[in-house]
């Protein structure tokens, strides 16, 4: 897979009708990863939701319980990424009532 640029990702939030803000945000950073790094974890979902094989680059261990409940309720996709331990039963009890066939990871 070719490397993922800020061009492309500007071409992409283009093509998927972005708002201004996340134009402002990618526009003020100097590379892909800096916006990675920087991004607010709903403009993260956003674009996994549309283009999945982008998972790569993103920082895993930097996700928190209610991150992964967010991700994995719209991207079950990502079941095998996810550090189960992070989840607090709150977390578990939203995560289940979208995909209960995670269950079988609750400790």
């Amino acid at each position: 897979m070719s490397e993922f640029t800020k061009d492309d990702l500007l071409t992409f939030m283009k093509e998927h009708n972005a708002c201004k803000e996340s134009y402002e945000f990618v526009n003020s950073c100097e590379s892909i990863e800096e916006c990675l790094e920087k991004a607010p974890f709903e403009y993260l979902i956003w674009a996994l939701i549309k283009r999945p094989h982008l998972s790569y680059l993103v920082n895993w261990n930097k996700l928190d319980g209610w991150d992964w409940v967010k991700l994995l309720r719209k991207c079950p996709e990502f079941v095998n990424k996810c550090d189960w331990s992070k989840l607090d039963d709150e977390d578990w009890n939203y995560l289940l009532k979208v995909q209960p066939q995670f269950a079988k990871y609750k400790t």
